[in-house]
C-alpha cells in the first residue's frame, strides 16, 4: 500500500500535478504528514464523499516560486522483498540537510531528524529530496 502511495506521489511531481488523490490508509497519512511537515507536500486532507463507503486521502504537492515541485527526487528504500533497517546512530542528513528520510519507528512514522533527535531507529521508508 505505501508503494501505490509513493509511485503516485513520484509520478504526480513528475507531472507537475496541483495534488493527487489516493484510498485512504492510516500509513498513508502519516507518511504524507511527515513529509508536509517537511515542506514537500502543501496539504493533506482525508474525506468522504457521499455514496462511497471508503475514505480518501487528498494530497496537494508543494511548489516553489518558479513554479516548479520542491520535490526534486523520491526513492523507494524499504521494498516487501528486502526491508532496510537503520539505527538511529547512523541516520544522516540527506543532500546536506535540504532532504529528509521518512523512517517507521516503534513511535511512529517520524523523518530522520526527529529520530535522531528521540534517539529511534526502524525501518527506512523512502528518501525525498
Amino acid at each position: 500500500m505505501i508503494a501505490d502511495f509513493l509511485s503516485q506521489l513520484k509520478n504526480a511531481v513528475m507531472a507537475k500535478n496541483k495534488f493527487f488523490e489516493l484510498p485512504y490508509s492510516k500509513l498513508s497519512e502519516s507518511v504524507a504528514t511527515a513529509l508536509k511537515d517537511c515542506g514537500f507536500i502543501e496539504t493533506v486532507k482525508v474525506f468522504k464523499t457521499t455514496g462511497e463507503p471508503f475514505k480518501r486521502l487528498h494530497i496537494d504537492i508543494a511548489f516553489d516560486e518558479t513554479g516548479n515541485p520542491v520535490m526534486t527526487n523520491l526513492k523507494i528504500v524499504s521494498k516487501p522483498s528486502l526491508k532496510q533497517y537503520i539505527k538511529h546512530k547512523d541516520i544522516k542528513k540527506i543532500r546536506n540537510g535540504v532532504g529528509a528520510q521518512i523512517i517507521s519507528t516503534p513511535r511512529g512514522i517520524l523523518t530522520g531528524q526527529e529520530a535522531r533527535k528521540k534517539s529511534l531507529g526502524g525501518e527506512v521508508i523512502c528518501e525525498v529530496y
